[in-house]
């Protein structure tokens, strides 16, 4: 029996699995179906095939890092993570493969190739999903490094798996002098086109590239061939989701616009962070990381303002006024905000200060005039005295702190005092208060 679409007759068996079909075939090798006699289980068997002419240092050097890698890939255990059981570095079998939990479904290539623009609110919850599992397996350490739709398969359930994790890459230095470059770059990050080191960040940015197909129905960086598709990663900003899917909501185009930009520092810090975004987004609420415009989170940061250190007044606030103190000569300038007119705060304490100004001057003159009242004889009232100390429907004259409300007796209040000629002046008006009954 061969493999379909080629002279390569189907192995009987891979280590100690029996090879009963082809699941599918990729740059870097073959996908069977085996059976796992020990337990009868199926299991999916993915081959690693390297590149004839490859130097034997090279070849060392990958079956030491693919086994390093699939230890650490074996080790997790996610509900959207296909469980890896075995790996062999081809020094048993001839062959490096990689036995792992066999997932019925199709991958979401397929719906890639539909061409149809999909809904944000069918593909988000599974993508929060795959955001979930990218998390747990940062913080474990381990970074897919091949993020692609081929790689996401959606089961019959509506559930959805990442395949691959781990999986150590042939040397591609080798393999682009010889012209065998392994798959396509389409859903590398910039980091990865331009050889730089990556972490959890980079597979978020292939990530992002794969909700871009899906939601725009076209390839964020498309291009003829390798140079032009790796260029466009590293230099060019895709074009705009909204204008290639007007009915896309601004929330979800704000996730896209930041899971794809070239720094890794200006994208989301963690996956947790993409959870956090897509459940506040099907919660209809504000995204807590990407629903800030740049512009907007930089004039934050421009008018946030250090907390003093204790004891310490803020800077451009008026000093405390000591107990002992008396009322200042002159009230200090008001304190004005970036865009130079007076802040709410600053008026209501310049207000607060002038209230105290009048109210000390009104006390100091009441106690002058009750001083004067004591050493003299009150002057006779006049008629017209009289008339204006009588009761009147009309409100009353303010009365001054000095007054004194009725003793025990219940007499009227007295009379005002007139001040001496050589007395201070007299305390100013106070707003006008109602005539008590």
């Amino acid at each position: 029996m061969t493999l379909p679409g080629t002279q390569v007759p189907l192995p009987s068996s891979i280590g100690k699995y029996r090879i009963q079909r082809v699941l599918g075939r990729g740059a870097m090798g073959v996908v069977y179906l085996g059976l796992d006699p020990t337990i009868d289980r199926p299991v999916a068997v993915k081959t690693i095939v390297l590149p004839d002419g490859l130097e034997e240092e090279k070849v060392k050097e990958f079956r030491a890092r693919f086994l390093r890698e699939a230890r650490a890939a074996g080790k997790l255990s996610h509900p959207a993570i296909v469980t890896v059981y075995e790996a062999d570095d081809g020094s048993l079998s001839g062959v490096p493969f990689i036995a792992m939990e066999y997932v019925e479904g199709l991958p979401w290539n397929y719906k890639v190739r539909q061409g149809i623009k999909q809904d944000p609110d069918a593909i988000l919850p599974l993508v929060r999903e795959l955001a979930s599992a990218l998390d747990y397996a940062h913080k474990n350490g381990v970074v897919h490094r091949d993020i692609k739709p081929a790689n996401i398969v959606q089961t019959p359930e509506g559930r959805v798996k990442l395949m691959d994790f781990g999986i150590a890459k042939v040397p591609t230095s080798e393999l682009t002098r010889e012209g065998q470059f392994l798959g396509t770059p389409a859903y590398m990050s910039p980091e990865q086109v331009m050889g730089r080191p990556v972490d959890g960040r980079s597979d978020l940015f292939s990530l992002g590239t794969v909700l871009y197909e899906l939601f725009c129905a076209q390839k964020p960086f498309p291009g003829d061939d390798i140079s032009a598709v790796a260029f466009r990663i590293a230099r060019e900003d895709p074009p705009p989701p909204l204008e290639l899917n007007p009915s896309l909501p601004q929330e979800v185009d704000q996730i896209l616009r930041h899971l794809l930009e070239k720094d890794p520092e200006r994208r989301y810090l963690s996956a947790s962070e993409l959870v956090e975004d897509i459940d506040a987004y099907l919660a209809g609420a504000a995204l807590p990381h990407a629903g800030m415009a740049p512009d907007a989170a930089a004039s934050e940061k421009t008018f946030l303002v250090p907390q003093p250190a204790a004891g310490a007044a803020p800077k451009g606030a008026a000093p405390a006024a000591s107990p002992r103190a008396g009322a200042p000569k002159s009230p200090p300038a008001p304190v004005t905000s970036p865009s130079g007119k007076p802040s709410r705060l600053s008026l209501v304490a310049l207000l607060v200060l002038v209230a105290v100004v009048v109210l000390g001057a009104a006390v100091a003159g009441g106690v002058a005039l009750l001083s004067g009242s004591r050493g003299r004889t009150p002057p006779v009232p006049s008629d017209e005295a009289e008339a204006t100390a009588s009761p009147s429907p009309s409100p009353a004259p303010p009365a001054t702190e000095a007054s004194t409300s009725s003793g025990p007796g219940g007499a009227s209040p007295a009379a005002p005092v007139q001040p001496p000629p050589s007395s201070a002046a007299p305390a100013p008006a106070r707003p006008p208060r109602r005539a008590p009954a």
